[in-house]
């Protein structure tokens, strides 16, 4: 049972609550003796991991740099004028021309990352930013240059661009920042005045709504099912998907070979893409071809995502074992929609919305209806949507 003090922020509307009735409110939720076992088990695998070194392989400069020419008409048995490895004058029309001869890549390289250099770390925040809100505080974010649109909020990336600095560069800093800014922390159902004063939320008052991506809403289909297998590494997998996609040839005679086991519950990094007959869902939900590289990525809403999502063979697998998860979760239909919704949505269901559950439960065969109502939990906006 909650404190009163507990319950009077777990359903306060503002979230700027100071430090001290945080930790009092982490303790209450901490006082279940696995739970704070859980957390102190993940601590020490992330000292464990911090703690170990990381081997990486290097280049080293020569003591003396070899001479290199250029091949005349590419015939490398035919030398043109001799060369010296260097930077392109326009990266760095700042500098003397004598300053310029004595610049190796190298010198570039950590040029670029010494701190006194803002357009690094300014672009990188960005991209960060982007990824969370769906659009970066600078909108293009290929282009830092005088084509590109001005900053919507110049202060806020500047001083983004300075805490990545001096955290050492460090990316989890900062993606940890953002995660826990009342900014992120927001609801996306804003008031109307917000809406109609500012309708493309440049002063974020409410949270963007995103859809997922192609490969985010595949993981998390498997996270429902039970079946997800977080194993890290190994070699690419190849997940269920029609018998006339991918016929090429490779080493599987020209198959796609479905992987066995827990290889079909593998994250969607490692399924295995070919150029020429990428995975079909991935690309209905805009994933790029990878050809080329692709900063940010487009988002449409077509009537075959849904399709997808109900009729490709591996989403109907992992609807299956949804359903399955949901029917054996409680003895009683209310206790099974409202797991569906916990799961699933990660909040309980209305009054309303368990009612038209059991009412549709009811109205199916009962082999079927939680597999049939796993399939409609898939394939809800809200599911596949970043509130």
């Amino acid at each position: 049972r909650l404190q009163p003090t507990i319950a009077r922020i777990a359903v306060a509307t503002d979230t700027a609550v100071p430090n001290d009735v945080r930790q009092l409110f982490m303790d209450q939720f901490l006082s279940n003796g696995s739970a704070r076992a859980s957390i102190g088990e993940l601590d020490t695998q992330i000292a464990q991991l911090k703690a170990k070194s990381v081997t990486a392989q290097i280049m080293d400069e020569l003591p003396e740099p070899r001479s290199t020419y250029v091949h005349v008409r590419g015939n490398f048995e035919e030398r043109g004028e001799q060369v010296s490895a260097g930077v392109p004058d326009v990266l760095l029309s700042n500098k003397s021309k004598q300053e310029r001869l004595k610049w190796n890549r190298l010198a570039f390289a950590k040029s670029l990352v010494d701190g006194s250099n803002p357009l690094v770390a300014r672009v990188t925040v960005n991209r960060i930013w982007a990824h969370y809100f769906g659009k970066g505080l600078v909108a293009d974010l290929a282009d830092f240059g005088m084509r590109g649109e001005y900053p919507i909020h110049r202060d806020l990336l500047d001083w983004l661009a300075v805490e990545f600095v001096e955290s050492g560069w460090d990316v989890k800093h900062i993606h940890s920042m953002i995660l826990n800014s009342a900014v992120y922390q927001q609801t996306s159902v804003g008031a109307e005045f917000a809406h109609n004063s500012d309708p493309e939320n440049r002063f974020y008052s409410r949270m963007p709504r995103i859809r997922l991506t192609a490969e985010q809403i595949r993981d998390q289909a498997l996270v429902f099912s039970g079946q997800f297998a977080n194993q890290l590494g190994g070699p690419s997998v190849y997940p269920y998907q029609p018998d006339f996609i991918g016929q090429f040839r490779d080493g599987t005679a020209g198959k796609w070979i479905n992987s066995p086991g827990s290889g079909q519950f593998r994250r969607s990094i490692y399924t295995f893409w070919q150029r020429m007959s990428p995975y079909p869902s991935f690309v209905l939900f805009d994933a790029p071809s990878r050809e080329r590289c692709t900063v940010a990525r487009p988002r449409t809403n077509t009537p075959l995502q849904a399709l997808t999502l109900l009729n490709d063979r591996h989403f109907v697998e992992l609807a299956k074992l949804l359903g399955s998860r949901i029917r054996e979760s409680a003895p009683d239909n209310a206790g099974r929609i409202e797991f569906a919704f916990q799961c699933v949505l990660g909040r309980s269901a209305s009054a309303d919305e368990k009612r038209d559950f059991i009412d549709f439960v009811n109205q199916q065969l009962d082999d079927q209806a939680w597999f049939l109502l796993a399939q409609v939990m898939l394939n809800l906006d809200e599911t596949i949507t970043r509130e």
